[in-house]
């Protein structure tokens, strides 16, 4: 039950910072890119704008977005104990990224989490505003 509550709590910040990435992005008027990463103590993200399209954040790191061209908007980890109880499946990246002008947002990777032997997906979708 506990588990269950922290699962649909950590999925409802996820969906309340893909929807702040897109007001960010039209407030901005830039374009912000969502950055997912992983390893075996737990699963991250990060929301930031780019103006270099060869450079990401890491969010396994201390300082998340070093490069230049890079401004870090918010980072979110989640260790194995907060979410659903094991280590999530090694992704070395996925990302996404908002556009400003259409205030639209690419697709959402699907993010597989292994639970007491069973594997559950968790699939997001975006609801996309007319232009």
């Amino acid at each position: 039950m506990i588990e269950s509550q922290r699962l649909q709590s950590i999925n409802s910040q996820l969906v309340t910072d893909l929807q702040f990435a897109r007001s960010e992005s039209a407030t901005r008027n830039a374009y912000v890119r969502v950055t997912f990463r992983s390893n075996a103590s737990g699963t991250c993200y990060s929301l930031y704008t780019y103006t270099n399209n060869a450079t990401q954040c890491d969010c396994r790191n201390a300082t998340p977005c070093t490069a230049a061209g890079l401004v870090e908007i918010k980072t979110v980890q989640v260790k194995i104990h907060q979410g659903s109880g094991s280590a999530p499946k090694e992704v070395s990246q996925s990302s996404s990224h908002s556009n400003p002008s259409r205030a639209r947002s690419t697709k959402f990777p699907l993010t597989s989490f292994r639970r007491r032997s069973r594997s559950t997906r968790f699939a997001l979708s975006l609801i996309r505003s007319a232009r």
